[in-house]
């Protein structure tokens, strides 16, 4: 994620989970870990239902995420009624926000989850809040589609060599093209420097290239 995008989530009073476009969780903000009483993305590194989800909620929360993934909601705010438990089993309602953030035509890229606690609300303090960060949504995904964040994976998806790698490294890709480094890339994927160090020599043994530099300028079409 980029970094004035996580500060301005490390800074809402809302909650705010970040799952990629095959549906890992890549981010937490503050105000949900707080909420939930602990690392919100957890199972890390998984496709199942994050642990602050009931059991009975499961099956929901995979349905929506293949409702997404097939373009069901493109560009579209999606607003649910939910519930959530902390790490006591404590149970709160909240509504949730879902916003997909589009690559190309290659589905989304991510997808926002905004949670409101909605326990001690009014019906109309709930509904304004809604509005209002929906708004505020829109104008994130707008920007980053702008800025071509959304769409930055799909000329590396489209090279050949990219069916030689595994999910992982296909995910290092990206966000070296996007930018990043192993320091934030490690903290993108939620692995250590030296696991992102790894994943970047099994890259180059298997695409023939000996650097970051090599690497960036075969998936970018320039001559090495």
């Amino acid at each position: 994620m980029m970094l004035p995008l996580r500060l301005l989530f490390d800074a809402l009073s809302d909650g705010v989970l970040v799952t990629d476009g095959a549906g890992y969780r890549t981010y937490s903000n503050p105000a949900l870990n707080a909420m939930v009483g602990g690392d919100a993305r957890l199972p890390v590194q998984s496709l199942d239902p994050p642990t602050f989800l009931p059991d009975d909620q499961h099956d929901r929360y995979h349905r929506y995420l293949e409702m997404i993934s097939s373009g069901a909601f493109d560009d579209e705010v999606l607003s649910l009624d939910w519930e959530i438990i902390d790490a006591e089993e404590n149970r709160t309602p909240v509504a949730m926000k879902l916003l997909p953030v589009r690559n190309g035509s290659r589905g989304p890229a991510a997808v926002f989850w905004l949670v409101l606690d909605v326990s001690g609300s009014t019906n109309g303090s709930t509904d304004k809040r809604r509005r209002d960060l929906e708004e505020g949504l829109y104008k994130i995904a707008g920007e980053l589609q702008k800025l071509g964040v959304a769409g930055s994976s799909a000329p590396a998806a489209d090279r050949p060599e990219f069916e030689q790698l595994s999910r992982r490294e296909r995910e290092v890709i990206e966000l070296l093209l996007s930018g990043h480094r192993v320091v934030t890339i490690a903290d993108e994927l939620c692995l250590s420097a030296h696991t992102v160090r790894n994943h970047l020599k099994s890259i180059f043994r298997k695409l023939s290239v000996h650097s970051q530099a090599e690497l960036v300028d075969l998936f970018r079409g320039r001559t090495r």
